[in-house]
């Protein structure tokens, strides 16, 4: 007897599931920065090191020492996303042998050497690339780290090691973290899940490029980040138009959006 074609659709739907829930829908935004200078927006205080400033494209790494940090003004919120987009990048032709180099780190607490922090109830999450994370020549991937409090929670994988990079193109890093999980996507696309249950110190430094770590942890020289964004749970908020109507036959110019 053959099974009934409702229970079978049933069972095939209920096995491509994913193991964990998808994360929370982060729509309320809550700090932004163009990373076109270091002039605060919202009472955070930037630093920039070895990083190059341009008033089109944002922020340069340009060598291996480079770093931008953002000391924000007030903690994020146990459950948030942050975003970045970045241009001329691309991993596999920007590694430095014998290097890890990171991209966005977030953390709790900082340290002149960050590592002070593991023992602590500290909390971080970290991207990272190099050449141990790569399946052939011309791809590149990463590992994602987490930890929610302290070095006994820290959770890691390797991720997208075949994927091919185009200097030219305008990538867009996710991280959204909840009381349970982080997760990493690249252009809307989830490339890594980590555990992350615990947190009890809210993140409150953002560094890009270069981590406080001990040698051997640099940054990704090359790269332009801009765009970065924050938000937290609940809808976006709609600013009311305070524009006047325009006057009659007037044309509006719209901007273009970015094809990816």
């Amino acid at each position: 007897m053959r099974p009934f074609p409702f229970l079978t659709i049933l069972f095939y739907l209920l096995v491509s599931l994913p193991l964990f829930a998808q994360p929370a829908d982060h729509r309320r935004l809550i700090y932004s920065h163009p990373l076109t200078s270091a002039a605060p927006g919202q009472g955070e205080t930037i630093y920039n090191i070895d990083g190059e400033f341009d008033a089109v494209k944002g922020w340069n790494a340009e060598h291996t020492t480079s770093q931008l940090q953002i000391h924000l003004a007030k903690p994020l919120p146990l459950e948030g996303t942050l975003a970045v987009k970045v241009t001329n990048f691309n991993p596999a032709e920007q590694w430095v042998d014998d290097l890890k180099l990171h991209i966005i780190n977030l953390y709790s607490r900082i340290y002149t050497n960050n590592k002070e922090i593991f023992d602590t109830d500290g909390s971080w999450i970290q991207i990272r690339t190099g050449s141990g994370y790569s399946t052939m020549p011309g791809r590149a991937g990463f590992k994602v780290l987490a930890a929610a409090r302290g070095i006994g929670t820290r959770d890691e994988v390797t991720c997208v090691e075949d994927y091919l990079w185009r200097l030219g193109r305008i990538y867009e890093f996710r991280i959204t973290w909840t009381r349970e999980r982080v997760y990493a996507f690249l252009d809307g696309n989830l490339m890594a899940e980590l555990a992350f249950r615990g947190q009890i110190e809210p993140f409150k430094y953002l560094l890009i490029g270069k981590d406080n770590l001990i040698w051997g942890y640099c940054a990704q020289p090359g790269p332009w980040y801009f765009d970065l964004r924050v938000y937290e749970k609940g809808e976006a908020v709609v600013v009311e138009d305070k524009v006047p109507p325009a006057a009659p036959n007037h044309v509006t110019v719209r901007p273009l959006a970015v094809v990816r």
